[in-house]
């Protein structure tokens, strides 16, 4: 077996032009039809990544809400207690006042009706005491 130059040259020819046009039809939009997929790819995963932060703060933001909606119905409801006691308290000042009012009342009604009744048991011993005088005398 022995190299034949002529040969070996068409080779080196042929596989010159076929790598030509396989380079020029066949591998350079294969890596720009890759490269363009890898930039999609990218691009996707950029986006995927931003959506994640931005959903990641509207959740922070959203529990910063929520934290700041339960603390100001706390303080409501607080607020709303304090108040009921105030007025609970008030109301019940004034429930003693006319109840010690109305005892005094009463007992002033009672100091009089005792003072009638001491003055007609008085005034009925005047008159039994001098009926039985005169019956005795009698």
């Amino acid at each position: 077996m022995t190299i034949q130059i002529s040969v070996l040259l068409w080779t080196v020819i042929t596989f010159c032009i076929l790598m030509f046009f396989l380079n020029k039809f066949l591998f350079k939009p294969l890596l720009a039809f890759m490269d363009a997929r890898e930039q999609k790819i990218a691009s996707a995963r950029e986006r995927r990544e931003k959506a994640a932060l931005a959903l990641e703060t509207a959740e922070r933001e959203a529990e910063q809400r929520r934290r700041a909606a339960e603390k100001q119905a706390r303080d409501a409801a607080a607020a709303a207690i304090l108040d009921a006691k105030r007025l609970a308290a008030k109301q019940t000042a004034e429930a003693e006042n006319r109840y010690a009012l109305l005892l005094e009342q009463r007992r002033s009604e009672m100091e009089t009706e005792k003072r009638e009744l001491q003055q007609n048991l008085d005034a009925g011993m005047d008159d039994l005491v001098t009926a039985f005088v005169q019956k005795l005398v009698s």
